[in-house]
């Protein structure tokens, strides 16, 4: 190595050019969490419906736990919503207990879900499953226990995905009062 390349690795960095890298690593690294988040389609149907029937005790078991909790709207890792009341809590701030909510997030980490949240009229109760994208342009499909037949009920999501934009949200039937929700 020469004298003049070694003495530029010993130079001593200036913070214009840490500040450079550290810039640098966190484009690329934005852009595989870009290429990663937004390149892959949702689940497939079939899957998730196995999914489903492997796993149906547990839904049941979080569909019994939100009906007993009528006061909550939805529970995520990021905390518990309440019907009334503050927007978000963690328990067991609000009063609601930290071991409820606990086995409420070791049950969704089971079936594969994100949350459980309700409709405002009571109607549904929903499991997040998938989402992708970001603001205005996210994609969700979510496993819902739906109280009476929903509107939009397709054959196959795999066909709705298809169909051109914009498109309104759909239901695919998976047993009984179970349905498949997807959007986008």
């Amino acid at each position: 190595m020469s004298q003049a390349s070694q003495s530029f690795f010993l130079r001593p960095l200036s913070w214009k050019h840490v500040l450079l890298a550290a810039s640098s690593i966190g484009v690329v690294l934005l852009g595989v969490f870009a290429i990663v988040s937004f390149t892959g389609g949702p689940p497939d149907e079939a899957r998730l419906i196995a999914k489903f029937e492997k796993h149906h005790v547990i839904y049941y078991r979080l569909l019994a736990m939100m009906f007993q909790d009528s006061d909550v709207r939805e529970v995520a890792a990021w905390g518990i919503e309440k019907v009334q009341g503050p927007p978000t809590l963690h328990p067991p701030e609000g009063g609601f207990p930290l071991d409820r909510y606990n086995e409420y997030l070791a049950l969704l980490k089971e079936i594969g879900a994100t949350g459980v949240w309700r409709s405002r009229d009571d109607n549904q109760i929903c499991f997040l499953t998938w989402s992708s994208g970001f603001g205005g342009d996210t994609r969700h499909v979510e496993t819902c226990w739906v109280d009476g037949k929903p509107p939009d009920v397709v054959a196959s999501l795999k066909d709705f995905y298809k169909t051109p934009k914009p498109r309104r949200p759909v239901y695919r039937h998976i047993q009984g009062d179970w349905y498949l929700w997807a959007d986008w």
